[in-house]
């Protein structure tokens, strides 16, 4: 079992190992996009063919996040998280492209929509089925 935020009690959906969002880690209040970003997690581990995000703690896990999203800055860190951001290395955005090299550009654009740190920001699951990758017809 992971080592989560000690103040919580994680449900099966939020205790998902590779797909923990920013804000359940951080034990922030958090909304139904949670679930955008866990699928865009799963959505990337399907082009990957392994998990995206692996970890043994949260902290391991969110060092895993910035390293993948960015190491979001002071402006966007929260405000009531306990945890301060000078706990992570400053570090760019990975090149998803790099990462998920046999993904199609429309499935790259979409992971990294649901892959964004502040879940205001993130798409919405309806944004997410109208989403180029979802309504376009592949080129064979």
């Amino acid at each position: 079992m992971r080592k989560g935020c000690p103040t919580r009690t994680y449900t099966i959906c939020e205790a998902y190992e590779e797909g923990g969002p920013p804000e359940v880690l951080l034990c922030l209040s958090y909304n139904t996009a949670v679930d955008v970003w866990s699928c865009g997690c799963v959505l990337a581990e399907l082009h990957l063919r392994s998990p995206l995000l692996p970890a043994a703690t949260d902290t391991q896990q969110l060092q895993r996040i910035f390293r993948l999203i960015g190491r979001p800055s002071e402006r966007e860190w929260p405000a009531d998280c306990s945890l301060p951001l000078a706990s992570f290395p400053p570090c760019p955005a990975a090149d998803l492209r790099t990462l998920l090299p046999r993904a199609p550009p429309q499935a790259i654009h979409l992971i990294q929509n649901m892959l964004v740190f502040d879940p205001a920001k993130r798409l919405t699951a309806l944004d997410c089925l109208q989403h180029p990758y979802f309504t376009d017809n592949p080129n064979l």
